[in-house]
């Protein structure tokens, strides 16, 4: 009896060890997966107490399986099924928790393969959305491009067109004044000379006369169309300064 005894003592604590090695290695699967914290503590913590509750019993046993082997045989049978209930009831504990850390493994990938797929998507889409962001910025760009050099040849057409007046303004301004210089001088000398009225019929006197008089109408009508000509290109040059659009399409 006390062989057998002691045998069953060392089955116990050999199956115990086992249970301890069991949940220290539930212990660090769980802690290991940062994602199912949560769980493993609704699972470890009643493992835990469950392991505790049936370890105090079961050292309380032995002890008073010692005590009482030298007592009552009988006993000693009775407290051994009641720990062996414990052990059986700590292995079924043990074997759910076991099952509940299998499945997890088998969520969790599933989880994050769905959440990755989503990441992945979203990150495509991401990417898409910049290319097209590229294509038109590229577009903007060119057709600003396009758009500055033509309102650039359009400056350099419209600043040709200005100083082409300009000196155009100028020159008949030149031209005016000597014509008006001129006029005023024939104009004297016609009003200097009126004893030429006095020679009657001679030839002379009516061919000198005639000359002046040509010479003063050719010079007074070049004279007018020059003013004429200044008027117009100080008002073409008006026009080109207030509206440049105006004065390409009366050029045109």
């Amino acid at each position: 009896m006390q062989t057998a005894s002691v045998t069953y003592q060392r089955q116990k604590k050999h199956f115990l060890m086992v249970v301890k090695r069991k949940a220290d290695s539930l212990d660090m699967s769980l802690k290991s997966s940062n994602s199912n914290q949560e769980k493993f503590e609704q699972i470890y913590q009643p493992l835990q107490r469950e392991h505790q509750r049936h370890q105090e019993p079961a050292h309380q046993s032995r002890k008073n399986l010692s005590e009482m082997h030298d007592e009552d045989p009988g006993k000693d049978k009775t407290s051994q099924n009641c720990v062996e209930r414990d052990l059986e009831h700590a292995a079924r504990s043990l074997g759910t928790a076991g099952e509940e850390i299998r499945r997890l493994p088998a969520q969790e990938p599933q989880g994050q393969g769905e959440e990755q797929h989503e990441l992945d998507s979203a990150f495509e889409k991401s990417q898409l959305e910049v290319e097209k962001l590229k294509e038109l910025l590229k577009e903007l760009k060119e057709n600003g491009s396009a758009d500055l050099q033509k309102a650039k040849e359009h400056n350099r057409r419209l600043d040709e067109e200005i100083l082409a007046l300009r000196n155009r303004v100028r020159s008949l301004d030149s031209e005016k004044k000597v014509l008006g210089e001129e006029v005023e001088r024939l104009r004297g000398e016609i009003c200097d000379s009126p004893e030429r009225k006095h020679l009657g019929n001679h030839s002379p006197g009516k061919t000198v006369g005639a000359e002046q008089k040509v010479q003063f109408f050719l010079i007074s009508h070049f004279w007018a169309r020059s003013v004429s000509e200044y008027t117009r290109a100080t008002e073409a040059e008006c026009l080109l300064l207030s509206s440049p659009a105006s004065f390409l399409r009366l050029c045109q």
